[in-house]
């Protein structure tokens, strides 16, 4: 299913394959793109069923099924392997090919389920700085371009957190960008730095709040 606020469409996706057919939907295909045009669209990840996918044919159009308004948050939800990743997975595509930036998280699971977890005493959270160097990473792979052009509008201190395997920083617990940094930046300095790496994706997720230059969409699966 997919949920907005206050309201939500079945989401069964031979069902709305049928539906779109019976609406005089046209050929459904992955954009006549291969799978490694995918690959290079979806750098984070394909999901587990995008080979199967592959021989439905749907593509892009059924995201705009029922004419739904424009909401800030969508969620979709449904029976194990009835296609909510390959949907997500279509609408990255689909904004990325619009221009989009899009902060794609393949395996959203991955956030909280294993890995190191370091305590944050300056607000006694559990920090991953090898998960968050791998977020800025990832996010780096298809939009970096973009990110270079996109200016950095919050100048508050980076919070500084215990590094992966390397302890708290002495005598400093923050850090700030330079006036005239970019985006990319930003990134670059979360990923170099890996006592900056959980407070530069904190920063990076109100950054991409701020811009107005380009579409933003965050899409986390598995989540």
């Amino acid at each position: 299913m997919v949920h907005f606020v206050g309201r939500f469409m079945d989401f069964r996706l031979r069902q709305m394959l049928q539906r779109w057919r019976e609406k005089g939907g046209g050929a459904i295909g992955l954009d006549g793109g291969s799978l490694e045009e995918w690959k290079a669209m979806l750098p984070e990840g394909l999901p587990v069923g995008m080979m199967e996918f592959e021989e439905t044919q749907m593509r892009q159009p059924s995201l705009g099924y029922a004419g739904l308004k424009v909401q800030k948050q969508i969620v979709l939800d449904g029976p194990v392997s009835c296609g909510k990743s390959i949907a997500l997975a279509m609408l990255v595509h689909w904004a990325r090919s619009e221009g989009w930036l899009v902060f794609y998280v393949p395996k959203g699971r991955e956030w909280t389920h294993g890995g190191f977890f370091y305590r944050n005493p300056h607000n006694n959270l559990w920090d991953t700085p090898v998960q968050a160097a791998k977020i800025l990473q990832d996010f780096l792979k298809f939009n970096e371009s973009p990110l270079q052009q996109l200016p950095c509008q919050i100048f508050e201190p980076i919070p500084l957190g215990e590094g992966a395997g390397v302890g708290m920083m002495k005598g400093v617990d923050s850090m700030a960008m330079p006036e005239g940094s970019t985006l990319f930046d930003l990134i670059q300095t979360g990923i170099s730095y890996t006592h900056a790496s959980v407070g530069v994706v904190v920063q990076l997720r109100k950054e991409l709040s701020l811009v107005k230059d380009v579409p933003v969409l965050f899409a986390i699966d598995q989540a």
